[in-house]
């Protein structure tokens, strides 16, 4: 679990709150058997109580520990509560507890528009897949793919986001091979396993790792595995577009060899790699690559997004229209043309742009109607 940069202060508010620096040790020290080392170990040479718990709090989530001690303050007598109780509040607005474990509420991975300008339609599979991912702990590989070009795989980058911002799950990665790589080498136009390690470092801002001629793998992931643990998140990694570039086998065997040595602390999604790349590695990786198809919008995917749609933008702007539907009524003729458009149109692109005009004139209307 991780815990977004919100939780993170009101659960260090809440702990400074109720315990002196000495009675947070002593409660560390007697639950040391399930959080591991104790308050002062951890923060020992950290100067400043709101500090030294933040550094605890980082190295409860970095260690998995920190669902243990969200339990133990849940635990607590009725009357020892109060400090904790606006956390969570906050906690449980979006966490629940299913067979012992916290897991992210399903109605939290929903969005209809992205960060106020980009239209987000359907993907409801998806959506509960990447609930998955945030609150499973399995090793995998998700390979997405479409069955027709322009199914919008490439786009899921932006919802991605969104949800890493918004709900703190995870921090977001996203190398595009095509256009990162592959379209900005003057020579030897391949995408390598040096050239993806590079990117992800970069992403990472680790500096202390040459990279020198073909790709040491164990090596690298070895210091990867290190830095995301330091930073103590949960990383998703996202390589798009490898069906529009040659891949090396270096790249494809780093690929392969994530899973096993990235301590589930990096999930890692792939853009549309071909059936027979995945052919080519190990029966045990084969064995956990799954693929996840992205399908055609249909009729109730548009309703909902223009629903959705509409209460998203009225929130924001509070222009004071509370049937959604009277106010709809007045794109009846723009929605049924997008519907119109499935069933002659064979990707999703094509609809996603019509909706994206509809959603600008939209945004548009919004404003007058509040001015």
């Amino acid at each position: 679990m991780r815990l977004s940069d919100e939780l993170r202060k009101s659960l260090r508010a809440a702990i400074i709150g109720h315990f002196l620096p000495a009675d947070l040790e002593l409660f560390t020290s007697d639950h040391q058997d399930v959080l591991g080392p104790t308050f002062e170990q951890v923060t020992f040479g950290v100067t400043g109580y709101d500090s030294s718990v933040a550094r605890y709090i980082t190295s409860l989530q970095s260690e998995g520990k920190i669902e243990e001690l969200i339990k133990l303050l849940k635990a607590l007598p009725a009357g020892e509560r109060a400090d904790f109780e606006a956390f969570f509040q906050r906690f449980d607005h979006f966490y629940e507890l299913k067979n012992d474990e916290f897991g992210l509420r399903e109605e939290h991975f929903v969005r209809h528009i992205l960060d106020d300008t980009r239209p987000f339609i359907g993907r409801k599979a998806f959506r509960r897949e990447l609930r998955n991912i945030c609150n499973e702990k399995r090793r995998f590989l998700l390979n997405i793919k479409g069955p027709v070009p322009e199914m919008g795989i490439s786009y899921l980058q932006y919802y991605l986001r969104s949800i890493s911002t918004e709900l703190g799950c995870f921090k977001f990665i996203y190398i595009n091979a095509n256009l990162e790589i592959y379209l900005k080498k003057k020579e030897t136009k391949v995408v390598t396993a040096a050239d993806l390690a590079e990117l992800i470092f970069a992403n990472l801002s680790v500096k202390d790792f040459t990279i020198t001629g073909p790709l040491k793998i164990t090596p690298f992931l070895t210091r990867l595995n290190e830095a995301m643990k330091v930073s103590g998140e949960k990383w998703l990694l996202y390589i798009d577009q490898l069906d529009k570039v040659p891949i090396t086998e270096d790249a494809l065997e780093l690929i392969a060899a994530m899973p096993d040595n990235l301590d589930l602390r990096c999930q890692v999604l792939l853009g549309n790699l071909s059936d027979e790349q995945i052919k080519s590695w190990h029966w045990d990786v084969q064995q956990i690559t799954y693929e996840h198809p992205l399908t055609n919008f249909t009729d109730a995917n548009i309703d909902e997004f223009f629903t959705g749609a509409f209460s998203h933008m009225s929130k924001k702007y509070d222009f004071g229209i509370t049937n959604e539907a009277d106010f709809l009524a007045g794109y009846q003729q723009d929605i049924q043309a997008v519907k119109a458009d499935l069933a002659n149109v064979p990707n999703v692109t094509a609809v996603g742009r019509k909706v994206g005009s509809w959603f600008k004139k939209f945004n548009e209307d919004l404003i007058a109607a509040e001015e």
